[in-house]
């Protein structure tokens, strides 16, 4: 006999007790146990309808939970069906999983533990032996399943899991042939209609569920025919926009092929182009290296120059220096003439003279300008050949 633990504040409660017979000796060993996979091996209510904490154990064949009326036996069932994703209208006990919640709570916790060893095991290298199933219903509404493995790992915390999980031992929880709930078995027993009870076995054998599944498929069926004739017309229309779509395809890529191409050659001639100047820059460069080792002696030829341009600079000051004392000396000897020519005739001789003198520094002028002239266009030429030879 298991008997429920209750909370030191819970002295209240009306006591319940757990008993399960045809328990093999020895039901904790491991061979025991590999035979009942999907069975509830504990239960553990924390303000849930009646119950403040309540905590119970279970066999793995038949269990009895026995208690006085109003100790909330029924409310294990409801319980359990609640834990395992059940509606709350086929617990006949309230509208909302908020009802469930003591009077005065806020919270209410239940967790259930559910034997998973042995050959029909469900994830057992994720879940380990025992899987811990835990519901939380909360007036907030922040309600919501949690899945632990043995060693109170979270695994998951969707209801898709669960469910999975239910498939899998082949719980039912809104099968009445899997759970009987206190008024449903009251409402089979008083019924005395065959067809009421016809409906349970159905129900209970899954059968009208079959039939229901049979009708939706064949429905589905006969809208899948529906549509695959109205494809199959559209079939030779599709062919036509296959083959429209393929020239368009076709037209498309080799208009992409001669894209591309373009590129090539922008890309080609871009290069070209780069080359083209790097070659200029190449021959410039040439030309500038070029330059730059004939700078010296440029520069060497442009000293010499200069300094036959002082020389002849030095000439030319002589050479004016000389034609103003000429032009100087012209004045004088015009006067000195003039006076002769006056005095008398007979100085004509030494008049011939004076202009023979003349004549010889006006020859002499002349020359000088000559060797000027010469001197000016000589400093021209040298001018423009360095000139010449620096470009």
């Amino acid at each position: 006999m298991h008997k429920k633990r209750n909370s030191p504040d819970d002295s209240d409660d009306e006591e319940l007790a757990s008993t399960s017979l045809f328990e093999p000796n020895g039901d904790s060993s491991q061979n025991a146990s590999d035979k009942f996979a999907g069975t509830v091996k504990s239960l553990s209510l924390i303000n849930f309808m009646s119950h403040k904490n309540t905590s119970l154990e279970f066999g793995t064949k038949i269990n009895f939970i026995t208690g006085r009326n109003g100790s909330g036996k029924s409310a294990i069932l409801t319980a359990i069906i609640t834990c395992l994703g059940g509606k709350v209208s086929f617990t006949n006990r309230a509208n909302s999983f908020k009802s469930l919640i003591k009077e005065g709570e806020s919270v209410a916790q239940i967790t259930l533990e559910i034997r998973n060893s042995g050959p029909d095991a469900y994830k057992p290298e994720e879940l380990g032996d025992i899987i811990i199933v835990e519901r939380k219903i909360a007036l907030d509404g922040k309600s919501g399943f949690r899945i632990k493995s043995a060693d109170n790992r979270v695994y998951s915390s969707k209801k898709d899991e669960l469910l999975a999980i239910c498939d899998h031992f082949g719980i039912q929880v809104d099968n009445p042939l899997n759970v009987l709930t206190q008024d449903a078995a009251r409402q089979f027993i008083g019924s005395t209609s065959s067809e009421d009870k016809y409906m349970m076995f159905l129900k209970g054998t899954q059968l009208s569920q079959l039939t229901d599944d049979h009708t939706l498929i064949k429905d589905a069926i006969i809208s899948c025919e529906s549509i695959l004739k109205s494809k199959q017309a559209a079939i030779p229309q599709l062919h036509e926009e296959v083959k429209a779509a393929r020239l368009k395809y076709y037209s498309m890529e080799k208009a992409q092929e001669l894209h591309n191409n373009l590129e090539n050659l922008k890309k080609q001639m871009a290069w070209a182009i780069v080359v083209e100047e790097e070659g200029r820059v190449k021959m410039a460069q040439d030309r500038v290296e070029k330059n730059q080792n004939r700078l010296p002696s440029i520069e060497e030829k442009i000293s010499e120059i200069e300094v036959n341009v002082k020389k002849v600079d030095i000439k030319i000051n002589d050479a004016k220096v000389q034609l103003e004392g000429l032009l100087e000396k012209k004045p004088l000897i015009q006067e000195e003439i003039n006076s002769l020519q006056k005095t008398s005739q007979s100085k004509n001789e030494e008049k011939r003279k004076i202009e023979n003198e003349q004549r010889h520094i006006d020859s002499n002028l002349k020359i000088e300008r000559n060797k000027l002239e010469n001197i000016e266009k000589k400093i021209r030429e040298e001018t423009e050949k360095s000139k010449k030879n620096i470009e």
